[in-house]
């Protein structure tokens, strides 16, 4: 598991720093299946990802276009909370 920043939602999914919660369980169940219902709707070159809680379908040249740096300071205090 990885921690994601990149969700339009603006969650940050810890599921690196432990165990994986319901919340991340459920998350890539609902993106799984929109992977599935994607590739069977025959779309190709999407991001799978969630906005205002709803699965979209985002272009790779537009998420790639709205990348959001890292914010470091958060990820060393997960990853203390985390011990």
């Amino acid at each position: 598991y990885e921690i994601y920043l990149r969700d339009w939602s603006s969650d940050v999914c810890s599921s690196d720093l432990g165990s994986p919660t319901a919340h991340d369980r459920i998350l890539a169940s609902r993106m799984g299946a929109a992977a599935i219902d994607a590739l069977l709707d025959d779309q190709r070159n999407v991001m799978i990802g969630v906005k205002n809680d709803e699965i979209v379908y985002v272009p790779f040249v537009k998420a790639i276009k709205n990348d959001k740096p890292i914010n470091r300071d958060l990820l060393n205090t997960l990853r203390r909370l985390s011990i």
